[in-house]
């Protein structure tokens, strides 16, 4: 346990010790063997009593000595570690040297109350006072920005309420906060406070994280080097908007060989980036009779301008249009990167699979023509000789009677049966 007081002068240092001596006698019942100090004058003058009052109440004085602090080390390293609290408290908060003393006397409180090993644990505050609250009041943090309100009758209705000042401990006689006004030059013990723990009194928000807190700083800008051109007799074509590549994933499109450019330097030329994954479109089922599928969809889609007498049936959407030209492909946006490859396989048969859109389509299509038969077939020995083959003469309103849906099926099978 800790015991800290401040002196204006060295010469009452007798009349502390006077102080502490009636304090521990009086609240622990113990009496004080020994006193161990420097060889400081003020601890061995005969004028101010001090030797007298040990010698009366039987104290023995030891001294160390001379220029050897090191005989008194247990005083010397808890001053050490007081004085790198006071320091700590000081800097974080930004607060002058001037309020050391009210630092000090912080460090000290905390340091009473922290659990130390040698104790088990414990704490010397909760040895001595068991019975008592470590913390009565909730620890806040050292130099923050507080407000002091003041309901006083002295007050006018349109008076501030509260006063701003800075948090600088705790007071030993009072359950209150200490907190001075430095705008006032007054002190204030109070327990009606509220306080911004993360803002200094002494340092603005910008001046202590100006990187975290202004957001408007401007980034800086790379200078790229003046692009040397090729050696060339033609002059360098300029590149037309519509072919600059997109941000998305589509890949770069071809230049002819007869195009110049500006080339960088040798010396800074990046490393080239690994080509992109081609991407997959969707494209519309073609209209005709024809029994092949359609085309595998391409790599890549490049920008479309054509009339639509030049484009086949088999085109995407965007290509059968009279007259279109567009900046941004739908091939730029559609990938199928993020797919599983199974789901990409099943995807890239979808446009593969020939859907008919008339019967005799269909039984020209050898696939779907088998498929019929294998559908009817447990139906020939109901049907015996009502069954016929399907043929392009019975035309497409007959036919069409004569689908390989088994629920219409069935139904016209009934129908048989009862004629």
């Amino acid at each position: 346990m800790t015991w800290l007081y401040l002196v204006n002068d060295r010469s009452v240092v007798f009349s502390v010790f006077r102080t502490f001596h009636a304090e521990v006698t009086n609240q622990f019942g113990r009496s004080i063997k020994r006193l161990r100090t420097d060889n400081a004058r003020e601890y061995f003058s005969q004028s101010n009593g001090f030797q007298e009052f040990l010698s009366t109440r039987g104290i023995i004085h030891q001294s160390s000595c001379a220029h050897t602090s090191q005989q008194n080390g247990v005083a010397e390293r808890r001053l050490r570690s007081l004085l790198d609290g006071t320091g700590t408290l000081l800097i974080q908060m930004g607060v002058p040297k001037t309020y050391w003393g009210d630092a000090l006397l912080t460090a000290r409180l905390l340091a009473n109350r922290l659990p130390s090993s040698i104790l088990g644990g414990s704490s010397p505050f909760a040895l001595l006072h068991p019975q008592h609250d470590p913390f009565p009041l909730t620890p806040r943090v050292f130099g923050c920005v507080c407000f002091v309100h003041n309901l006083g009758p002295e007050l006018d209705k349109l008076d501030p309420r509260a006063e701003r000042c800075i948090f600088l401990g705790y007071s030993r006689t009072q359950k209150g906060y200490w907190c001075h006004s430095p705008r006032l030059r007054r002190s204030f013990v109070s327990a009606d406070v509220t306080f911004f723990e993360f803002e200094s009194y002494f340092i603005t928000p910008h001046e202590d994280c100006p990187a975290v807190l202004d957001s408007n700083i401007p980034l800086p800008r790379l200078a790229l080097p003046d692009p040397i051109p090729s050696p060339s007799s033609s002059p360098p074509l300029p590149v037309p908007e519509s072919c600059m590549p997109s941000p998305f994933s589509a890949p770069p499109l071809s230049v002819p060989p007869s195009s110049t450019f500006y080339e960088p330097s040798s010396s800074l030329k990046a490393p080239e980036a690994p080509p992109p994954a081609p991407t997959k479109t969707y494209q519309r089922k073609s209209k005709s009779t024809s029994h092949q599928p359609p085309p595998a969809p391409s790599a890549s889609q490049p920008e479309i301008t054509t009339t639509s007498s030049q484009v086949p049936v088999d085109s995407p959407i965007a290509s059968r249009t009279r007259s279109h030209s567009t900046a941004h492909p739908i091939s730029s946006v559609v990938s199928y990167d993020s797919l599983t490859p199974m789901f990409q396989s099943f995807v890239s048969s979808l446009s593969s699979v020939f859907v008919p859109q008339s019967l005799p389509a269909a039984l020209d299509h050898p696939g779907w023509s088998a498929a019929m038969d294998l559908e009817m077939e447990p139906f020939r020995p109901i049907i015996h000789g009502i069954w016929f083959p399907f043929h392009r003469e019975l035309g497409p309103s007959v036919a069409a009677k004569f689908t390989t849906s088994n629920t219409y099926l069935t139904g016209q099978l009934s129908a048989l049966r009862r004629t």
